[in-house]
């Protein structure tokens, strides 16, 4: 008969109503679930699209072929590395701060030949394994009016940020240090407290003892002063 007239064989229990109760009437109420909604087409032009086309712009941006180059020059200033001195490596970088290339050239075959040498004589120091590109820049720092390129160009590559971690770090220290209870801070103050803050590790390292030692043989008069105040 149901298939015959059409009708329905699927029974749907009707749903009792909500009552509000009596002592929330004339309060407002949600019902309703209202904050799921589905993923329209709006939602995907106008911001799941744009966000992705963003974050893969950045990227090429910051990873493009000309930055990956500068790169390759800063790892060139590290000795032991496998193109250590290289100059076809070293030359983005010397064309992006506008170097003497011919200059450059001329210097870092002065250089390989002093290191040779050096090699050859046993005087050639030891650099730091952590901090090889700084302790050749200390290498070379002492005869730099000879090799000003090469020096200069290893200060920029020791100075280069990777990133900008470091300097959001900085500004989330300020907001640390400098509180509402210490509006009268001076800066100069202001910058040694947030040295300190930034390289914790290696404040954490330091022999006080060996720090108040130190200060009392500069600093005879201040010593003198802080025993008259006690």
């Amino acid at each position: 008969m149901c298939t015959q007239f059409d009708l329905c064989l699927e029974f749907r229990p009707r749903r009792r109503p909500a009552r509000t109760p009596r002592r929330l009437e004339g309060d407002v109420m949600i019902t309703e679930n209202i904050g799921d909604r589905p993923f329209t087409s709006d939602l995907r032009t106008e911001l799941y699209y744009p966000t992705i086309d963003t974050a893969l712009a950045e990227l090429d941006r910051r990873f493009s072929t000309e930055n990956i180059a500068v790169l390759m020059s800063v790892g060139a200033f590290i000795p032991g590395s496998d193109r250590f001195l290289d100059i076809d490596v070293l030359l983005p970088l010397a064309e992006q701060y506008k170097s003497n290339v011919d200059d450059l050239k001329v210097k870092v075959q002065q250089i390989q030949r002093m290191i040779q040498r050096k090699e050859a004589a046993g005087t050639m120091p030891d650099f730091d394994k952590e901090n090889k590109l700084l302790a050749f820049a200390v290498f070379i720092k002492q005869c730099r009016d000879a090799y000003y390129e090469v020096s200069r160009l290893i200060r920029i590559a020791c100075t280069l940020p990777v990133t900008s971690a470091q300097a959001e770090r900085s500004f989330s220290c300020l907001k640390l240090i400098k509180t509402h209870l210490r509006t009268t801070m001076l800066d100069s103050r202001l910058s040694n407290l947030s040295l300190l803050s930034l390289h914790s590790g290696r404040v954490n390292a330091l022999d006080l003892d060996q720090v108040v030692d130190m200060f009392a043989v500069k600093c005879p008069t201040c010593r003198n002063s802080c025993l008259y105040k006690l």
